[in-house]
């Protein structure tokens, strides 16, 4: 099974100003009620459109780690008063990466991190680049296994069904 999904996430206030930014993008809620807003990636989203913040090296951001210090900076402004994270997955049959980025008020505050799931040690789900990134946003994990399924993330394998499922916003 894979799950392949590249999303900026963020409370209103981020994800308003990259909507400014970039007016393609489509914001959706992962869950009934949430509070953070979640603005996936198409596949080909950097390609057809300059206007997306850090579309200037469109392959580094698949894995945040290759991301350039200019384009993470780029994005950072979006953040201010508030927080924004980039989070990237790529697994296939459990072989893969997940990634992330947190910016908060206006700074990058973790990462680029990238988490290859073969070709380091296992990390415990608590540490995992995503999970750290969500817990910056404030998610809880709560009763749910991790901050990934306490956000929603788990429910939505690929751009695609997001598109189909989740709640636009």
């Amino acid at each position: 099974m894979s799950h392949n999904v590249e999303l900026f996430v963020g409370p209103e206030l981020a994800i308003g100003r990259l909507t400014a930014r970039w007016p393609r993008a489509q914001v959706y809620r992962l869950m009934p009620k949430a509070r953070l807003l979640a603005v996936p990636l198409d596949p080909d989203c950097f390609d057809e459109d300059p206007a997306l913040p850090g579309a200037g090296v469109a392959e580094s951001w698949g894995d945040p780690s290759k991301a350039s210090a200019e384009e993470i900076a780029s994005v950072a402004p979006l953040s201010a008063g508030g927080a924004l994270a980039y989070l990237p997955t790529n697994y296939f049959g459990g072989a893969g990466y997940q990634g992330a980025i947190l910016w908060v008020d206006g700074a990058c505050t973790f990462g680029p991190a990238t988490y290859w799931s073969r070709e380091h040690e296992p990390l415990p789900l608590s540490e995992r680049p995503i999970n750290r990134a969500l817990r910056g946003l404030g998610v809880v994990r709560g009763e749910a296994l991790d901050e990934f399924d306490a956000f929603g993330l788990a429910n939505y394998r690929s751009y695609e069904a997001i598109i189909e499922r989740a709640l636009a916003a």
